[in-house]
């Protein structure tokens, strides 16, 4: 069974209720379709009362009466790929991150090296890490450690 990722389709489709630049573009399926039809859509989308399932199902409902469901069904599809994908990164990156800070820790506080060299072999270490790793490290660095997000103070 498809699994339809609400708040990446409403992030998606967030602009058929209300155009704006800075939102995302409409998905592909809805080139080509009436107003009617578009307009339709983004009722049932932008439904926050109902559960994913009734959504999906709603949405489906839609797509097979515009026409549309197998490219609604392979947008769908791709999506969630998209989003395991990120989540498979940011677990790889959460399972790396105690190793990767004692190493950079390790770096970092090693007196044998001058400091030139110490900032060599970090930036050489970071070279190696995904982004999503990087990321991690930067919230746990020097410059935030201790420190609480302003809404949490």
């Amino acid at each position: 069974q498809m699994h339809l990722s609400l708040s990446l389709l409403l992030l998606s489709l967030s602009s058929i209720a209300v155009l704006s630049q800075s939102k995302p573009a409409p998905p592909p399926f809805l080139n080509g379709l009436s107003d009617n039809a578009k307009r339709e859509f983004g009722q049932i989308a932008g439904n926050k009362k109902i559960t994913r399932l009734d959504l999906r199902n709603q949405v489906l409902k839609w797509a097979e009466g515009n026409g549309v469901k197998p490219a609604v069904e392979d947008y769908l599809a791709k999506k969630n790929k998209a989003k395991q994908a990120m989540r498979d990164r940011i677990q790889a990156a959460i399972n790396n991150l105690p190793e990767a800070y004692r190493t950079l820790n390790a770096l970092g506080d090693d007196d044998a090296l001058t400091q030139e060299e110490a900032d060599t072999k970090i930036k050489q270490t970071m070279a190696g890490y995904s982004w999503e790793l990087k990321e991690l490290l930067r919230l746990a660095g020097p410059g935030n450690q201790g420190k609480k997000p302003a809404d949490a103070a």
